[in-house]
Formats: structure tokens, sequence, C-alpha cells
């Protein structure tokens, strides 16, 4: 979080254009360094970024928690850009990930259907893999999210405390 909060300042101060942050979260929902997705995403919504999200490290099929837990603190649009799933090393000696393109797709329908705006693929994807999540993305119409105006959130690298108005400190 630490250097994605760096990119951002540095983003933001030499142009005018959309930043987007995302951040890579292990099986547990956590970054390597233990930064939760909730926090992640209230660090960054603070900062100014106009999208917030997650890519690489797993597959679709271990991303919904993280988007649901981005979208229970942020109104910004969430990003999700995962791999063709796990990776595993190939008889050749190279590299290859354990999902098909209609696995993948299917996945993603369920990250859209969670809340996910913008999606892609990340490290085993190929043409074939956004061919058929561009299919599942244009049965899914952008959604309408009201603003958050349940309170106010602070984050910490680990932790968000949510205050609501009339809460006494």
């Amino acid at each position: 979080l630490q250097e994605t909060r760096a990119a951002v300042l540095a983003a933001k101060k030499v142009c005018d254009l959309p930043v987007m942050a995302t951040l890579s979260f292990k099986e547990n929902g956590k970054t390597l360094y233990g930064v939760s997705a909730r926090a992640a995403a209230v660090v960054l919504w603070g900062l100014g970024v106009d999208a917030v999200g997650l890519n690489c490290s797993a597959g679709p099929d271990q991303m919904l928690s993280v988007v649901k837990e981005m979208k229970e603190v942020t109104d910004l649009p969430l990003i999700v850009k995962p791999n063709a799933g796990l990776p595993k090393l190939l008889e050749d000696g190279t590299t290859g990930y354990d999902m098909d393109a209609e696995t993948f797709a299917g996945h993603m329908e369920t990250l859209l259907e969670a809340g996910a705006d913008i999606i892609g693929g990340c490290c085993g994807t190929t043409p074939e893999f956004i061919g058929e999540i561009a299919k599942t993305a244009a049965k899914h119409p952008k959604q309408k999210r009201e603003p958050k105006a349940d309170g106010i959130y602070l984050a910490s690298e680990r932790e968000v405390f949510r205050f609501t108005p009339g809460q006494k400190l």
C-alpha cells in the first residue's frame, strides 16, 4: 500500500489524467504485507483515485471476497484483473495456468454481479480470454452506485474504522 500510495501521489502531481490503482491480494484477502482490501480501498479512495481494485496473484475464483470488501467501503468503480488461475510449471519448463477461457469468464460473471465494474486479465490470459469476458461483460449493464453516505471511514494499513453521524468518539 505504501508504494501504491506514493505512485498515486506522484501521478496526481504530474498530470490530470484519471488514476486507477490496483493491488495484489493473497488467498486470505490481504496483500503480501497484510493490508486488508477494506483498508486499501479506503486509503486509495481518500487519496482521490478514480478507480480501485485488484490484479494478478490469483484466479478470478479467489477474488470474490476482496471485491465484496472493497464494495462495502467505497463507491468508486472496482477493477478486477486476475490471472488465468494459479500458475504451474509444465513439463516443457514453461509456466501454464489451470483455467480455460470459458471457466475464467464464468468466474468473471460472478465478480461483475458482486460489483466489479472494470474487468480484464493478467498473467496467463490470452485474446481468447479477453474475448470471452467481453461477451460476459456485454450481458451486464453498468451498475449505478449511490454515494456512500453512511459515515466517515478512517484507515490504517490493517484496520478500518467507520464513524456514523452522531456517534460519540
